[in-house]
C-alpha cells in the first residue's frame, strides 16, 4: 500500500485516499514519510476540506490507542427519530457506503452527546411507529479516545459486542471500535 501510494503521486494518492474508509485512511497515511502525507494532506484539503480534517483529527491519537483505530463511519440519528425513518436511513447509509460496519445505531442528543444505543435486531423486531427512545438501551458500554487497543478488545470480548463507541468525557461520540 505504501509504495503504491508513493508512486501514485499527490493528485492520485489523494483521489485514492478519498475513497477509503477513515481508519484506513489514516493507517496508510501512518505508513508514508511525514513529508509525503503531509503533500497528500494538503491536497485532500484543497479537494476533500472534511475528510482532511477527519484525517488530521484521527491521526492525533496513538495508533495503538482506541482513537488510534476508531471508524468514524457509523449510523447515529436523535431519539426522536422513529423506527421507519431509521431502517430508511439504515438502507440509505448502506448504499452510500457511509457506515464501515452497520450492527448498531447510536442515538445522540443535543451536541453529539450519546445518550443511547439501538441493536439492529431490537430495531428491526420494534414497531416502526416508535421512537428511538423507546427502544434504545441507555446503560452502554463505552470508552474514551485515550482507552488501550487492548481495553477495548477486552470490552468487547466480554460483554460480547460488534462494536465500542468511543466518546470523548463530556460523552460526545468520536467513533466507533469494531
Amino acid at each position: 500500500r505504501t509504495r503504491i501510494l508513493k508512486m501514485l503521486g499527490t493528485n492520485a494518492a489523494a483521489e485514492v485516499l478519498a475513497e477509503m474508509s477513515a481508519d484506513e485512511r489514516v493507517d496508510a497515511l501512518q505508513e508514508l514519510p511525514e513529508d509525503v502525507a503531509e503533500k497528500i494532506l494538503d491536497r485532500l484539503e484543497e479537494t476533500e476540506p472534511q475528510v482532511a480534517e477527519e484525517v488530521r483529527e484521527l491521526r492525533a491519537y496513538d495508533a495503538t490507542s482506541a482513537g488510534g483505530i476508531m471508524t468514524t463511519g457509523y449510523v447515529a440519528l436523535p431519539p426522536d427519530t422513529k423506527v421507519w425513518q431509521t431502517i430508511d436511513h439504515v438502507r440509505e447509509t448502506s448504499e452510500a457506503g457511509r457506515a464501515e460496519t452497520i450492527s448498531y445505531i447510536y442515538v445522540l442528543a443535543f451536541g453529539g452527546k450519546l445518550v443511547g444505543v439501538v441493536s439492529l435486531r431490537d430495531l428491526i423486531l420494534a414497531a416502526p411507529s416508535k421512537s428511538l427512545a423507546d427502544i434504545m438501551t441507555e446503560n452502554i458500554v463505552r470508552a474514551l479516545p485515550t482507552a488501550d487497543q487492548e481495553e477495548v478488545a477486552r470490552l468487547i470480548a466480554k460483554y460480547d459486542l460488534s462494536a465500542v463507541p468511543i466518546v470523548d468525557e463530556n460523552g460526545v461520540l468520536l467513533g466507533v471500535v469494531t
